[in-house]
């Protein structure tokens, strides 16, 4: 996480063992997905770390590289490249 003024020092860090790609915000700021390519999906709150990790690997034949919100529902979906998959994950 990094203060756009200063891109030197990021803000924080947390080590998820994938290639992250294509992270987002949910509206309200406070939540992110995580894709995580090779490693699952993981569902991060600012300040306290890692709350749901997917098991992409088992839905998805191929790297899990997108993320997006549903709130209203309670949901957010992750996609996957080669097989063109999309799921929904409760949180």
């Amino acid at each position: 996480m990094w203060d756009t003024r200063n891109w030197k020092r990021p803000l924080s860090e947390l080590h998820l063992d994938g290639g992250v790609w294509r992270t987002r915000f949910n509206a309200s700021g406070d939540r992110l997905v995580v894709p995580c390519m090779y490693n699952n999906a993981k569902l991060i709150e600012n300040d306290k770390g890692i709350l749901k990790e997917v098991f992409s690997t088992n839905v998805h034949e191929s790297i899990a590289y997108g993320g997006c919100w549903i709130e209203e529902k309670s949901l957010f979906s992750t996609c996957s490249f080669y097989d063109k998959k999309v799921a929904l994950w409760a949180y």
